[in-house]
């Protein structure tokens, strides 16, 4: 009998080539659960895979994952989610193994989440009756969310509101490309914001390792309160003026606080540079986008800066000025009009020009960080 070329005679003895078996991962990680059983070590047991299976044998941490999670009780997604169907008795999931990416799985998941903001991973697995790990796969990976848990939940964008956030960033950061640092130095800041006599102290305490979040009020002062307009650039603070309290329509006096108040400042703080060339960035509100207002940004020649709509995430003085304001008057009593703003306008003379500058220049990285996250809302 002619040998075949790859065969080896030895002694006599044909000696056939090793023929090394490939196994699933899927398959060597039951053989990892089984002799974990049998109490081999993490160790042995990648010797014993590499032995039969060579390159095709899982890696060492990963086998170690595998016993850690037998160790603990957990197992894969695929026997998970077959367990999960197993225990339906209330015909709400079709008794046919759930895959994470599942229509039915992602609509229940999103229901669950926009009834109630507040979700946590525990109950929203419970209630959708799959593991902890394929919730936060839905919730994460195919819905997109970051955080579902927060003391203050931000708000869940429509696919369509998200892509149109996507839109105005990606046009924003076109032209930061293109015009650098002065693109910048051309916005200013505007937004009016609430100041009350009496600011709430947030305090928090911990009983029996449960942290319990109060307040410290009092009821017949809290609701007097003050509107204060602020406009600020890169350079530094613009106009920081309260509103008296028998102003006109919200419109009109934002309008004339464009044509006189902040065209007076900014002549007399910024000379030597015209207002007609800057862009005003604020918000989407009805005094904002109202025919009165955009009149006086044609008669003044100002632009109003693209900005999505409930966006305060892209608004600096709503991640940054107003909360330190905020933060300063915490606590402060005050009985009369004149003791709020004087106690504010101190508070705002003591910020450093640098921290105004900061501000606007965190803009960038938020609009590329909105684009990246196709739309969400930005939270560091």
């Amino acid at each position: 009998m002619q040998d075949r070329a790859d065969d080896h005679v030895e002694n006599g003895v044909i000696l056939l080539p090793e023929v090394l078996l490939s196994f699933t991962a899927k398959e060597q990680r039951v053989i990892a659960r089984y002799l974990h059983h049998m109490k081999t070590t993490s160790a042995d047991i990648h010797k014993l895979l590499v032995s039969v299976c060579g390159e095709a044998a899982a890696p060492y941490k990963l086998v170690k994952d595998w016993v850690w999670d037998d160790s603990v009780g957990l197992e894969d997604d695929e026997e998970a989610n077959k367990n999960a169907v197993s225990t339906a008795t209330n015909g709400a999931i079709s008794p046919k193994q759930i895959l994470p990416t599942d229509p039915a799985l992602v609509y229940r998941m999103e229901y669950l989440v926009n009834k109630d903001r507040r979700i946590n991973m525990d109950r929203a697995s419970d209630m959708c009756m799959v593991t902890k790990q394929t919730a936060q796969h839905v919730l994460c990976d195919v819905l997109g969310l970051k955080k579902v848990c927060e003391r203050w939940v931000p708000r869940l964008w429509t696919p369509e509101q998200r892509a149109f956030r996507v839109g105005i960033t990606d046009e924003l950061l076109q032209r930061y490309e293109d015009e650098g640092e002065t693109f910048l130095n051309r916005i200013i800041v505007g937004d009016e914001t609430l100041v009350y006599y009496f600011t709430p102290n947030v305090i928090r305490r911990t009983s029996k390792g449960i942290i319990h979040v109060g307040e410290k009020y009092k009821p017949s002062i809290e609701q007097v309160r003050i509107y204060f307009m602020l406009f600020y650039d890169v350079f530094g603070l613009l106009l920081a003026e309260p509103i008296p309290n028998n102003a006109d329509i919200p419109s009109n006096k934002y309008a004339t606080m464009l044509r006189e108040n902040l065209t007076e400042a900014y002549s007399r703080k910024r000379r030597g540079r015209k207002l007609s060339n800057c862009l005003l960035l604020h918000d989407n509100t009805a005094p904002h986008i109202s025919k009165v207002t955009q009149t006086a940004m044609k008669d003044i020649g100002m632009e109003n800066l693209p900005h999505p709509p409930a966006s305060p995430d892209l608004e600096p003085h709503e991640y940054w000025l107003i909360p330190y304001l905020r933060q300063c008057m915490k606590g402060a009593v005050h009985t009369e009009r004149h003791g709020v703003t004087t106690a504010l306008n101190h508070h705002i003379k003591n910020i450093k020009e640098e921290e105004y500058m900061k501000s606007i220049n965190r803009l960038p990285a938020r609009w590329e960080t909105c684009k990246d996250t196709y739309g969400l809302y930005v939270l560091s």
